[in-house]
């Protein structure tokens, strides 16, 4: 695969539009508010100062705001940190795991190479497995029901998903190029990011996603798929795109090897010509 298989997908389009960074911090609020956690916690610190706040007030009125205060910092910049995340939330099982997935995979390429579907999917599954697993672990997502991935190539004026990370919806589903925002991410090589897709496209309410980061996977003959990552999450991971996708960029491209000569007719047999239309 070229050299160019890395570099011009480094920093992501971010479709912003108008009031865009306040957008992404009111979903992260809101969705803290939804979190039975944060509330716990909030109740602990809340009885932490009615606790020891009410016999500081009584002995000095100055005391006691300056008690307030700091409680007041302790809440919301506990908040600030779950909602901004700036660190790679690594566990270091998962971490290990991923190493173990990703040199046996690289093996698997030194070998012959396969010459049956089923192989060549198993591949691409395993490969998708190794990103939704890092993904989920960077935007804390432990039961991994929030993030998912997926495997698309082009076929005529259709984009063909090849592959899942898992069955989690319709598989070997294919989708017209004008209704996907992959196509972007496809004929530009560039990663694209919407955070919230249902604004800039009303006809994907219905969709059980609502953040989507597109990552085109490159080779010798050019931009040969794109792998988009779902969440259920608006603006799951805007602020974070551009390290995320420099972590990722290394799992995409063992894609590549599979879009490329033989492998990739292999591909297209796998994810089942005659499939129908829907998503």
């Amino acid at each position: 695969m070229g050299e160019g298989l890395t570099r011009r997908s480094e920093r992501p389009t971010v479709r912003k539009g108008p009031g865009w960074l306040a957008r992404v911090y009111w979903h992260r609020v809101y969705a803290l508010l939804q979190s039975p956690r944060w509330w716990i916690q909030t109740a602990l610190v809340v009885g932490f100062w009615v606790a020891v706040g009410w016999p500081v007030y009584q002995v000095s009125v100055r005391r006691g705001l300056l008690h307030t205060a700091l409680a007041l910092l302790l809440v919301f910049g506990k908040a600030w940190r779950q909602a901004a995340p700036r660190t790679m939330q690594l566990v270091a099982g998962q971490y290990l795991e991923r190493k173990l997935g990703f040199y046996r995979l690289l093996r698997e390429m030194r070998r012959p190479p396969p010459t049956a579907p089923h192989e060549v999917h198993r591949f691409q599954a395993d490969a998708l497995r190794l990103i939704a697993s890092y993904v989920r672990s960077h935007r804390a997502d432990a039961r991994g029901t929030e993030i998912f991935v997926n495997l698309l190539v082009p076929q005529g004026d259709e984009l063909v998903v090849v592959a899942r990370n898992e069955e989690h919806r319709r598989p070997r589903a294919r989708y017209p190029r004008s209704a996907l925002f992959a196509a972007e991410a496809l004929e530009g090589g560039m990663t694209v990011l919407t955070g919230n897709i249902t604004q800039e496209d009303p006809a994907a309410r219905g969709k059980p996603y609502r953040r989507v980061l597109c990552i085109p996977v490159h080779g010798d003959a050019g931009v040969l798929g794109v792998v988009t990552i779902d969440s259920t999450r608006r603006h799951h991971c805007d602020l974070e795109a551009d390290e995320l996708v420099r972590y990722l960029l290394p799992y995409v491209a063992l894609l590549g090897w599979t879009l490329e000569g033989p492998l990739a007719t292999l591909s297209l047999a796998s994810s089942g010509e005659g499939a129908s239309h829907g998503k």
